[in-house]
């Protein structure tokens, strides 16, 4: 025979009613802890996506003219500091040389002479300043003629990467006229740029996580150098001496952002480093070295 079940009891409206506003204000309650929660991140750990990888580029320019006659690099090439980049025909710089170290030894012969016959009265003091002057000058000429001929050879300040590489043997190079453009990986940088509302959570010495499009998973650490003192206005004046005031009222107005300067702490080699390469950038706090 089977054994009786007890009989279920019956919610009653009240206990469905008091179930319901228990749901319902713990829904609220969390959604009103959960804003203050991502209220506080987002005023204290300001965070933005326009951000970009930079690095200083240099422009390697000869300090002396002349045909090219040597490019030991091609485009994207990494360098060490002191290797060969070009070269630049020397034939008229050692032959500038060769001239110059004929006069020295002219001139340096010429006042042993003089000097010599001082004793016996047969030359002036006069003339042997004239001869002591003459022999300086051939040896500042010498100095300028080596320093020219060394120029012939333009090696690499720095270790980097060659880039947009758009010259070949047979051109003709400027002094001072860019030749060549480098990428200085010695140091790394994120330009972030951040809403003026931000700025306040912002100092120098800050440390912030970067993340960069090439690699998502990979977390890079930086260091706030400085904010930005000045960009562009929107409005510029058009007449000197006298502001340009809009006309209309803009109902929205639009935060302006100022660029933020990270220091990257990256390996010099790391292959995902490219200058304009995206970045997302979170300030973190604290501080750290700002060397």
């Amino acid at each position: 025979m089977d054994a009786p079940t007890p009989s279920k009891q019956k919610e009653s409206p009240a206990d469905r009613s008091l179930l319901g506003s228990v749901i319902k204000w713990s829904i609220l309650l969390s959604a009103v802890i959960l804003s203050l929660i991502v209220y506080h991140f987002h005023e204290n750990y300001p965070r933005t996506d326009d951000a970009s990888v930079t690095a200083n580029i240099v422009g390697i320019a000869p300090r002396i003219s002349g045909p090219i006659s040597r490019i030991a690099v091609t485009d994207n090439q990494f360098v060490k500091a002191g290797d060969l980049l070009f070269e630049i025909d020397p034939t008229p710089y050692q032959d500038t040389v060769d001239q110059t170290e004929a006069q020295q030894i002219h001139t340096k012969a010429f006042l042993s002479r003089l000097q010599g016959l001082a004793p016996t009265n047969s030359v002036t003091k006069e003339q042997i300043d004239e001869a002591i002057a003459s022999d300086k000058s051939a040896q500042a000429a010498l100095g300028t003629a080596h320093y020219d001929l060394d120029g012939c050879r333009v090696v690499a300040p720095f270790d980097g990467y060659i880039t947009n590489l758009n010259i070949s043997n047979g051109a003709y190079a400027h002094a001072s006229n860019e030749v060549m453009t480098m990428v200085d990986v010695r140091n790394w940088y994120v330009i972030a740029n951040f809403r003026e509302s931000a700025l306040r959570h912002i100092e120098p010495g800050m440390n912030a996580d970067v993340y960069l499009m090439t690699k998502p998973n990979i977390k890079y650490h930086g260091i706030v150098q400085g904010i930005g003192r000045a960009v562009v206005p929107e409005e510029a004046p058009q007449l000197s001496g006298l502001p340009n005031v809009a006309r209309e009222l803009n109902w929205v107005r639009l935060a302006q952002r100022f660029p933020v300067r990270i220091r990257m702490e990256a390996s010099p080699d790391d292959e995902s480093l490219r200058v304009g390469t995206s970045a997302i950038v979170t300030i973190t706090g604290g501080h750290g070295s700002t060397q």
